[in-house]
This record gives structure tokens, sequence and C-alpha cells, in this order.
């Protein structure tokens, strides 16, 4: 198995976080968030990936509130 993460800078407050792992040349997970730099630290605002065995969002709010979005797959 191939593990490939980067974080990639977006602009003076934002990036891009990304990781994959593949198997044979087939992605078996993955992740990508963007982080956003906030009362002195990066949070996370939006992330993709497929823990939990499928693909789905979720969304963070500097609340604290979390929200996780499903598409075709609860």
């Amino acid at each position: 198995m191939m593990i490939s993460e980067y974080v990639i800078p977006l602009g003076e407050n934002a990036r891009k976080r990304h990781y994959h792992e593949t198997d044979k040349g087939e992605v078996v997970g993955f992740a990508v968030q963007l982080e956003v730099f906030v009362n002195d630290q990066w949070k996370v605002v939006i992330r993709y990936d497929s823990a939990h065995g499928f693909a789905h969002i979720d969304r963070y709010y500097l609340d604290g509130k979390k929200v996780k979005e499903y598409r075709g797959r609860p």
C-alpha cells in the first residue's frame, strides 16, 4: 500500500490538506480538506473523505458545530 500526503497553501490564511492511499494503483482511501487560519490556529472548514468505508462530507463551523453529509450511502 502506498500513502501520499501533502499540504498546498492557498493564500495567507488558507490551505488544502490532501491524503490518499493506493493499493496496486487503486485508491482505497482518501481525505481532502480546506483549512483556514483563524483565532491563531488552523481550523478545518470542510472535509471530503472515505472514512467509515464510503465517501462523505464533513462541514465544520466556528461555534463547534459539525454536520456530516452523505451522498448515496448513509
